[in-house]
């Protein structure tokens, strides 16, 4: 017999499922895939075969049964309920063995475990006890890597009703909340995978959705966190998650080899957040009102909660915020990583995390913008004209020391030394109120290609403002909110162009796509730059700068 705490823990975790996944749930989707699924076939457009090749079959297939067993879950039809035994049926029968370890280990157990929390133990006890075998017995590995797998175990334990494995489960989980100086939470709150590697998006998400779900699962049991563990859990959040995440997604430059995915590879991040800052609130009811801020942030009712300046310094990564806009930086160090590939996405970043800068005032700069970008020009970067690829799976490419940043709370400075394929710079960003002042010294390389400064590479959203003489070129560029001035007077190249959505030439697993989309590149050649942010006006999404103010900038830079 299955003992009340465990019932309770399930209980919870079905509903904290139901609740996150319900705003997705797309009934004419789900209609579709229940009158199209062939019996001993599968869906004619997924050929579950192809799964051992291809992570996304496995994906898609098990995203359709999953929404089949949600639809069951809520209506109990029993030719619904029909469908979904069929599915289960052809996915055993075929039962994919994916070329990547990752899909075998965790990707499928995610959404198997997600369906079984739906079955009734009545409605088919054979299907629950099938997926049960799927479920890890044990967790290894170190990071994102072990919580996953604790997550897989702690789900097999409930279905078979073993309390002591779910224990050792949940003691193994509570220890990927200690800060460490290997992979996982870093003592600023950066998150680390795969080396020193910046990795608060994706890994670092994934982690700590599985550590606050099981968090709140298991609270009021004999399993529950320890008051530490629930702190950290805060920690992180606050000190980590919300620098980062002023778009409502997670910045670009810890987010890894998601930016070769669409959406970074969440669809809902701003609803997994919101999500996040309501669990915590259980966790946490003496911040509550806080968190009750930051979940209507993420939700879109309320302007960013937060402002200042933080370096992240175990991950050469800083952060400015307020209620108004963000600026990030990710430099690399011989101590940090920049940003790795890895079964064949992220093909082309390897300037990513070489001084890297995220400028965004409306949140929509670099949506999806990346298989769109031309690489040789990555925001912020000083570089030849020329792609990279990244290191497979990340690793220290710099021998520089110089790295590192200084912050009152408010402003700050960033400061690192470029060393790299022949190119090099010392470079640092001051940041102020509303202003990043962007200098660059020594620059120089060791190369026959064109030596650029780029200023922003995002969508083109709107008019550009530009003050000089030159068609294609300015001394000053006001676009989407945000002014770019040349401190010495160099040139700034503006161009707007038409680009195409080039999956593929990112991610192996994509394809490309027919849209055509404006992109506008700011580039300058090596020398000193001024960013700048205005006073804000009273709403939050109002303008940052004014042609006065740009003016006023230009005056003052010339004095």
């Amino acid at each position: 017999m299955t003992s009340q705490h465990l019932l309770t823990i399930r209980e919870r975790l079905t509903r904290t499922f139901i609740d996150q996944y319900r705003l997705n749930y797309c009934p004419q989707s789900c209609q579709h895939w229940v009158e199209t699924f062939i019996g001993g076939q599968g869906w004619p457009d997924v050929d579950l075969k192809k799964g051992r090749e291809s992570g996304e079959v496995i994906r898609t297939y098990l995203e359709r049964v999953l929404a089949i067993a949600y639809r069951v879950n809520h209506a109990r039809e029993p030719y619904v309920k029909s469908v979904l035994s069929c599915a289960l049926y052809h996915w055993y029968q075929v039962n994919p063995n994916n070329w990547n370890w990752w899909w075998n280990q965790i990707g499928k157990q995610r959404l198997l475990g997600n369906i079984a929390l739906l079955l009734d133990d009545d409605l088919d006890a054979n299907w629950l006890k099938r997926i049960a075998l799927d479920m890890p017995k044990k967790a290894t590995m170190t990071g994102a890597n072990l919580a996953d797998l604790c997550h897989g175990v702690a789900i097999g334990a409930l279905l078979e009703g073993n309390q002591a494995r779910l224990a050792k489960a949940m003691r193994q989980l509570a220890t990927t909340l200690q800060t460490t100086s290997d992979e996982g939470i870093q003592r600023d709150y950066s998150y680390q995978q795969h080396g020193a590697q910046i990795y608060n998006g994706g890994y670092g998400e994934s982690f700590f959705n599985v550590a606050l779900v099981w968090a709140y699962a298991c609270e009021g049991s004999s399993f529950q966190f320890i008051d530490a563990d629930k702190q950290q859990l805060l920690n992180y959040f606050e000190q980590g998650t919300l620098w980062m995440t002023y778009s409502r997604q997670f910045d670009f430059n810890v987010c890894g080899r998601s930016v070769a995915k669409p959406y970074l590879e969440k669809r809902d991040y701003h609803r997994n957040l919101a999500f996040q800052a309501q669990r915590l609130q259980s966790l946490a009811p003496h911040t509550r009102n806080q968190l009750e801020s930051i979940r209507r942030f993420y939700e879109g009712f309320e302007a960013y909660p937060y402002q200042g300046f933080k370096v992240f310094w175990r991950s050469d990564y800083c952060s400015q915020v307020s209620a108004h806009y963000s600026v990030t930086v990710k430099a690399n160090s011989c101590r940090t990583e920049p940003i790795e590939q890895g079964n064949q996405e992220n093909l082309k970043g390897g300037w990513l995390g070489f001084g890297s800068m995220n400028i965004t005032v409306t949140g929509k700069e670099y949506h999806d913008i990346f298989p769109c970008w031309d690489w040789r020009f990555i925001p912020g970067v000083t570089t030849p004209a020329v792609e990279r690829a990244p290191k497979v799976w990340g690793s220290v490419e710099q021998v520089t020391h110089w790295a590192g940043g200084v912050s009152d709370g408010r402003s700050g400075v960033m400061t690192f030394e470029l060393e790299k394929d022949g190119c090099h710079g010392l470079k640092s960003w001051f940041f102020f109120d509303g202003l990043v002042v962007a200098l660059g010294a020594g620059i120089s390389a060791n190369s026959e290609l064109p030596l650029a400064t780029t200023l922003n590479q995002c969508w083109l959203e709107g008019e550009v403002e530009v003050g000089g003489q030159l068609p294609n070129s300015a001394e000053w560029v006001y676009h989407n909110q945000c002014g770019y001035i040349s401190l010495d007077h160099r040139p700034i190249n503006v161009e707007r162009s038409l680009r195409s959505e080039k999956w593929h030439s990112i991610n192996r697993h994509l394809e490309n796509r027919d849209n055509l989309k404006e992109v506008l590149r700011l580039t300058i050649d090596h020398g000193l730059c001024l960013i700048m942010m205005d006073t804000p006006m009273p709403s939050y999404r109002q303008p940052l700068l004014t042609e006065q103010s740009v003016m006023r900038a230009t005056q003052m830079s010339r004095s």
